[in-house]
């Protein structure tokens, strides 16, 4: 069976059988007006076919559908995002969009936010997933749906997604096993299309309270019914609704079939997907297409799997217990047919199921010989958690004999479980000293890459060094893998040459010469090369053709296109692209979060958290900040925890709260910044400890102090070749001079900054800086507007405008209360305190509006806040704004803080 027609099976629900009740009542449910309903129930409660039904209601009306039937595998990210756009692909509206390679299409959730046309995407057996990359992309999709796109979930379990806020927002309904049992209507319904309609009304009743509606406990006592003599007799002694009675049933309905039928359904029921051909395989000299006919056409919880002909599926129960009256009966029988499945699974070309079968089969030294032949080949896919699933699965010391298979376990393990598991599993063990040329390449492409993971870049240079002195090797992918790491660590230690000539390098190698993952590497290193340096425009194309390329060769999501994907998606953001940035995002930073990409995981929660800060959705920036956080001790990883610490000290600077800023950034300071700061790191290359000290001491502490060091930074920066970090630091200094010296100066030498980068079109690195850069930003434009004429041929100018656009601003003198944000009233230093006492003093209510004001919450997050309506929201506003002599909101928080009834 080809990849395509397992993917193929997933995209199809089972077919309807004619004889099926309809439940009008169920899919009205459906149809609220929702984004997302949620069918869950045990097993048995007719999800499924609730689903179908639903699904088959919405396209009579002209709504356009697809279908996806999860299962273990999309807990892998990268496979769920493929199988996803396969599954939208059958939607006329996206087929031809989601075929093309643009990068933007490559999230899919663009196309879907656009939509104009009615669709709905079905998605069945959620109890399967538990990844939480795969929960984050879900929710992000349902979040961006437009009025005329909703998500149907089918679960027997709560799936991880935030389902409180889509209840509290009234966007989900939930169908839970309550609404799905039957009525004493459709329990009739059923059993009269079973064939037993004539039973007296006292026994259907007694069956459906014995049942309590379960649909499964009907089916299954509705075929056990059809060989039973006294009918009502055996409805008195059927009690329970529980799936012992299931088990009860399903033994009933399975003595009923022949000898040859028993085996047969024994046999296949260790396969998920039935073929003729590969029933064939583990049944000898049975038709396989006859017998599945058979199965089906008399109802024997077999069901054709719709669009694929001659392919089904036992129903989940009716398999459940096959495979437990295999073990209990025939245990012997097990190891037997899975080889011969996997025996098929090999023999078409399909080694991952076969392998699977090889080791339920207990066949360990086939498994691995299997395992062994194929493992580099997903190890270039980045198929780390299958690797590793498979290597846990094999006995204790089976590997011992193995130093090849060993070396491509600990490279899974430091993807799965991170670099510092995976370098204490190699320093156990004998494979650094090896000159296996099986073995030593993998050796000497890993070490580096575990050192520089850990941000011992010093460490990852000298090996790698070494390492590169021994190429080439006799394994292509170490040797791509070991340069493709080497370039990384040259540019993130400023040796930019060195980097490009060894990418060049390995692009002219014959065996990179065509692949587009080495071409994929060398646009990425190109464009963070760019970025470092300031140039945004050319980092950005760069970016955007590496993320093309990897798309293009891998017809999609891997774990190989996260790394441009990220530094794409920011530069998205820094051009103030917020949409494009989040749909970015929340495809590839779960990906990069999955394998431990440290720098990606830094900057894309950053992103997401000023994005929500933005947003007036403050709960959500630092519930971002604290995932961050937790990445960083469960990956072992001192930088990532300490850069959440310093977008959390960022925050609360923002909030005019000091102290807690104070606090957060003396956290900070126990990872080993001096390294870093020598260091070219992409998530830490402007956002370090230095700068977050100096931006700290510009606004609430020395300013003076503050714009010396930031001056002096600024130099150090230029010298250095990192252009955006000197803008930066230019930028705080900006905001000290604005305490130190007065707004003149601040104005100043902002407009000598902005002038050096207007080409480039910075935009978020001035907004991120948060109200007074936007004060300055304004007086900059008023003072730009003296000369119209000039002005309007000025990039300058039009720079300026942009910005003041970014900030929702306009080009004015600023008023008493936007200077006092930044503590300064006039020109001079220290700030003057209103001292005015309110004539009508402020409510409790509104005292703690004001506070959420302060905090920076939207007018939609302090209505959930509180529990209050828009316009009770609305009121509450108008009234702090009239008591306060103010017109916005910015102004009302200023004056509160000069009124000391904030801080």
């Amino acid at each position: 069976m080809t990849a395509a027609r397992i993917i193929d099976a997933k995209l199809r629900p089972a077919a309807a059988e004619t004889n099926q009740v309809q439940r009008p009542r169920i899919v009205g449910l459906a149809r609220d007006e929702a984004r997302l309903i949620l069918l869950r129930a045990p097993a048995g409660y007719g999800k499924t076919t609730a689903m179908v039904q639903f699904r088959r209601s919405l396209e009579k009306d002209g709504t356009a559908t697809a279908w996806l039937t999860l299962d273990a595998g999309d807990n892998d990210v990268a496979r769920f995002m493929r199988c996803l756009t396969q599954a939208l692909r059958q939607i006329p509206e996206f087929a031809n969009h989601l075929t093309e390679k643009a990068v933007g299409d490559a999230t899919l959730i663009g196309p879907l936010a656009r939509s104009s046309q009615p669709f709905a995407l079905f998605l069945d057996d959620a109890e399967a997933v538990h990844s939480r990359a795969v929960f984050d992309v879900l929710q992000y999709l349902v979040d961006q749906l437009p009025a005329c796109g909703k998500v149907i979930i089918g679960s027997r379990t709560l799936p991880g997604l935030q389902l409180a806020r889509m209840r509290a927002r009234r966007q989900l309904v939930e169908i839970d096993a309550a609404a799905l049992c039957f009525s004493l209507v459709e329990t009739q319904e059923l059993l009269g299309l079973r064939g037993h309609g004539k039973l007296a009304d006292g026994d259907v009743r007694r069956l459906h309270v014995k049942t309590e509606g379960w649909i499964a406990g009907l089916w299954l006592a509705s075929m056990a019914l059809e060989s039973r003599q006294s009918k009502s007799a055996f409805i008195a002694s059927f009690s329970g609704s529980s799936m012992t009675v299931a088990d009860y049933l399903l033994d009933d309905v399975f003595r009923q079939q022949s000898v040859g039928v028993q085996d047969f359904l024994l046999r296949t029921s260790v396969l998920r997907v039935l073929t003729p051909a590969l029933c064939e395989a583990v049944v000898p000299n049975v038709d396989g297409s006859r017998m599945l006919r058979e199965l089906s056409s008399h109802n024997v919880m077999v069901t054709p799997i719709d669009g694929e002909e001659g392919s089904y599926r036992y129903h989940s129960l009716f398999a459940s217990f096959l495979q437990s009256q295999l073990r209990h009966d025939r245990r012997g029988d097990l190891a037997a047919l899975h080889e011969a499945a996997a025996r098929w699974f090999e023999a078409n070309g399909k080694p991952v199921p076969a392998i699977d079968h090889l080791l339920e089969a207990g066949l360990v030294d086939r498994a691995s010989a299997l395992i062994s032949r194929h493992m580099l080949a997903l190890l270039s896919q980045g198929r780390m958690r299958l690797l590793a699933r498979w290597f846990e699965a094999l006995p204790g010391g089976s590997l011992d004999p193995h130093p090849r298979m060993r070396i491509v376990q600990i490279w899974a393990v430091c993807f799965t479980r991170g670099p510092a598991e995976a370098m204490q599993r190699l320093q156990d063990s004998d494979l650094p000293g090896s000159e296996d040329p099986e073995v030593w390449p993998l050796v000497s492409a890993l070490v580096p890459a575990l050192l520089s993971m850990m941000d011992r870049y010093d460490d990852a240079y000298r090996i790698g060094q070494q390492s590169l002195a021994r190429l080439p090797s006799e394994m292509a992918f170490a040797d791509n893998a070991l340069i493709n790491v080497m370039s990384n660590v040259f540019t993130v230690k400023g040796l930019s040459f060195e980097a490009m000539q060894l990418v060049d390098r390995n692009r002219r190698s014959p065996s990179s010469r065509e692949s587009a993952l080495t071409s994929m590497h060398a646009e990425t290193m190109a464009g963070m090369l760019e970025l470092v340096e300031g140039r945004i425009h050319e980092a950005k194309a760069r970016f955007h053709t590496a993320l093309k390329i990897s798309c293009i060769d891998n017809d999609g999501l891997t774990y190989g296109n996260a790394w441009p994907g990220v530094l794409y998606a920011a530069m998205a953001y820094e051009r103030n692209d917020i949409v494009t940035a989040v749909d970015l995002l929340r495809v590839y930073l779960p990906v990069a979060r999955d394998i431990g990409l440290a720098d990606h995981m830094i900057h894309g929660y950053r992103m997401l958290a000023r994005i929500a800060f933005g947003d007036g959705d403050v709960d959500e920036c630092f519930r971002l900040i604290c995932e961050l956080e937790n990445l960083g001790y469960r990956r072992q990883l001192p930088r990532v925890v300490a850069s959440a610490h310093l977008e959390r000290a960022r925050i609360q600077l923002l909030q005019g709260r000091a102290p807690a800023a104070r606090a957060e950034l003396d956290r900070a300071s126990s990872a080993d910044w001096h390294g870093a700061s020598k260091l070219r790191l992409f998530g830490n290359d402007v956002d370090d400890l230095t700068l977050s000290r100096l931006r700290w001491e510009a606004v609430a502490g020395d300013a003076r102090h503050a714009a010396l060091r930031l001056a002096r930074e600024a130099a150090e920066a230029v010298s250095a070749q990192r252009h955006r970090r000197a803008t930066a630091l230019r930028l705080v200094h900006s905001i000290a001079l604005v305490r130190h010296e007065g707004v003149e100066s601040a104005v100043s030498l902002l407009a000598q900054t902005l002038r050096r980068c207007a080409a480039q079109g910075l935009v978020r690195l001035m907004v991120d800086e948060g109200p007074t850069m936007g004060m300055l930003i304004s007086r900059l434009a008023a003072s730009l507007k003296s000369d119209d004429t000039a002005a309007s041929a000025d990039p300058l100018a039009r720079y300026v405008r942009e910005l003041l656009q970014a900030f929702g601003l306009q080009a004015c003198e600023p008023t008493e209360a936007e200077r006092s944000v930044a503590g300064l009233v006039g020109s001079k230093p220290e700030a003057t305190r209103v001292t005015t006492l309110l004539l009508d003093p402020l409510t409790q209510k509104e005292l703690f509006v004001l506070r959420l004001l302060a905090d920076g919450y939207s007018n939609s997050a302090i209505c959930e806040k509180l529990s209050i309506s828009d316009s009770t929201a609305r009121t509450h506003l108008r009234n702090i704004n009239s008591k306060l002599a103010v017109g916005s909101r910015t102004q009302a928080v200023s004056a509160a803080r000069q009124l000391g009834l904030i801080r």
